[in-house]
């Protein structure tokens, strides 16, 4: 009878402990899966634990922009270096020569490194399907990797406007089919006008096939400090192109966008040309799959306890 007894209550003590550890351990593991340098709040890579300073090392870190701390005490009474980050790049030296295109622009960097816009929402450019695209990433300060796709005749074209209206002399970049090879055309859009200006762009490329034009080049985006807003509202167009006289036809907007930031792959996009979403892709999978691990060692935790739990019942009920 009394070691029935001490085993139900050494059942019931460890149930209790068990709880209190694995709510600790789901704890732990919600703050990694948010921050994977920190623990339960404390940052335990490189020379600081639970903010303090306990090696007396000096610290330089070139990224630091802020050399006030605020979260931790500094014990050792060594020296902090702080090296401002570099200027960031300036505007690119034009060169609208156009190399071949080799590879295939696609939307496999969509939401991942870059922000993709087209036409009908999420298709591929990289499919022989109609699709009018265009991607934006961040090349550092106002410059940014452009890719455009889509079928024309004559041409495709991008323009970048600092409000919400297309069309008051914003920059234009034109990928034309010039007899089955792509010139590029750098161009101001007023009202329905293009007229070819210079721009700062270089890196050119491009192809056609068929129908299709796709090139892609860097260009540097007009300096927000000078502007109303860093943000831009994307236009992408087409329309007719005579190669004898290098005119270029009135653009037929088929994409109009809500001002966006372009450095921002998951921004909300809009056409308002059709009122649909434009920037739809879904996100990675990884995401969902660290929530779906964590609700399954929670659970397998959680029947841990009620197992323990019950036997400690069932013991006390022996006596």
């Amino acid at each position: 009878m009394d070691t029935r007894l001490v085993l139900a209550v050494v059942l019931v003590a460890l149930a209790w402990m068990s709880a209190g550890t694995n709510k600790m351990a789901v704890e732990a593991m919600s703050a990694n899966s948010t921050n994977g340098n920190m623990t339960n709040g404390n940052m335990t890579n490189g020379n600081m634990t639970s903010g303090n300073m306990t090696a007396g090392h000096n610290m330089t870190n070139p990224n630091m922009t802020n050399p006030n701390m605020t979260s931790g005490n500094m014990t050792g009474g060594q020296n902090m270096t702080n090296t401002t980050s570099p200027n960031p790049p300036g505007p690119l030296t034009t060169n609208t020569t156009v190399e071949i295109l080799e590879t295939t622009v696609n939307r496999s960097e969509c939401r991942k490194t870059r922000l993709c816009v087209a036409t009908p929402e999420n298709c591929d450019p990289a499919t022989p399907d109609s699709c009018l695209f265009v991607s934006f990433k961040s090349a550092g300060g106002q410059n940014f990797a452009f890719e455009l796709s889509g079928e024309t005749e004559g041409y495709i074209a991008c323009t970048i406007s600092t409000d919400s209206n297309l069309g008051g002399n914003d920059n234009t970049y034109v990928c034309a089919n010039n007899n089955g090879i792509v010139k590029f055309i750098p161009a101001l859009l007023n009202d329905d006008k293009l007229t070819e200006t210079n721009l700062s762009v270089n890196s050119v490329k491009g192809k056609v096939n068929g129908t299709k034009v796709q090139c892609t080049f860097d260009a540097t985006v007009p300096d927000p400090t000078a502007r109303a807003s860093a943000r831009f509202a994307i236009g992408v167009s087409n329309g007719t192109y005579n190669s004898s006289t290098g005119k270029l036809g009135p653009p037929e907007i088929k994409i109009q966008t809500n001002p966006v930031n372009l450095a921002n792959p998951n921004a909300t996009v809009t056409n308002q040309v059709n009122g649909t979403a434009a920037n739809t892709t879904t996100p990675p999978a990884a995401t969902t799959a660290s929530t779906t691990a964590g609700h399954a060692i929670a659970l397998q935790q959680s029947l841990s306890q009620a197992l323990l739990i019950i036997m400690g019942v069932l013991g006390l009920a022996m006596l």
